[in-house]
């Protein structure tokens, strides 16, 4: 009898010990944390890749390439984006239904920039607007992708512009492109003063009581310079005479002003 009470306490310890046990488990488990995700696992480095395109503005495509940048008159959904990686511009339109990458890049000579790789069923050298370049066709089971490159050399830009639809047959992409060139004209700078805001101003600068001072416009340089002709004017009884006071040429780009003197100013500091 007290061998079986023995038996008994002792699947009773068992017991409690077993449930303690399982019981300590519970509460000192750590959870398990989910894995990394990774792009990419070469040799076990991990590494992330973030997206080389910045959007921009137009104004700043032509201000990072120094000429202007057109695109036909009725474009819609312009979106500029630049890939800085390598220095590679990217103007996304849409015309006559049709989406278009318009890309651009300094000194890439004959590089093949549109990121397109295709094998092209047609090919051909073209002349457009005096520019040299490739026009390319590439007509698949799904689609019909339309590129045309072209170099500036003067300026030392590379142009590409591409499409893609469903069908293209009588499509002239090189009407497009014709739309697009410039002919390398450089970017103009914004005209920051008129010719009356620039008089007036100068005419401030210059005034005295007596003798009246007349303030004129009197030519404009090959350069875009204003000339003005400042002088004073005297007609009495005593005297009728005029004298030139100053010749003041100014850049209304910039308000930059010198003085026949060589005496150098901003007349925006006498607005």
């Amino acid at each position: 009898m007290k061998v079986k009470k023995n038996h008994i306490l002792l699947i009773i310890t068992i017991f409690v010990f077993l449930f303690s046990g399982c019981s300590f488990a519970s509460h000192t488990e750590q959870p398990v944390e989910p894995d990394p995700i990774v792009v990419n696992d070469d040799d076990n480095q991990n590494s992330y890749v973030s997206n080389p395109w910045k959007e921009v503005t137009k104004a700043d495509v032509e201000e990072g390439l120094g000429i202007e940048i057109n695109l036909p008159d009725d474009a819609q959904n312009i979106v500029a984006r630049q890939n800085s990686s390598v220095d590679l511009y990217e103007i996304l339109f849409n015309y006559n239904n049709l989406d278009f990458t318009y890309r651009i890049k300094m000194s890439a000579g004959d590089e093949d920039i549109s990121g397109l790789y295709y094998d092209w069923t047609i090919s051909s050298d073209e002349n457009i607007k005096g520019f040299e370049g490739k026009s390319y066709r590439a007509i698949t089971d799904e689609e019909t992708v339309d590129l045309v490159t072209w170099v500036d050399e003067e300026n030392d830009i590379t142009y590409s512009l591409s499409t893609s639809a469903a069908d293209l047959d009588g499509f002239d992409i090189i009407a497009i492109v014709e739309k697009l060139i410039n002919n390398g004209e450089e970017l103009s700078e914004e005209i920051l003063y008129d010719q009356e805001t620039i008089r007036e101003i100068l005419a401030r600068k210059y005034t005295c009581d007596t003798p009246p001072f007349y303030t004129v416009l009197d030519h404009i340089t090959e350069d875009g310079l204003y000339v003005y002709h400042i002088y004073e004017s005297v007609d009495n009884e005593i005297e009728a005479h005029s004298a030139t006071i100053d010749w003041v040429t100014v850049d209304p780009k910039t308000g930059e002003a010198t003085t026949f003197f060589d005496e150098t100013f901003n007349i925006g500091d006498y607005k």
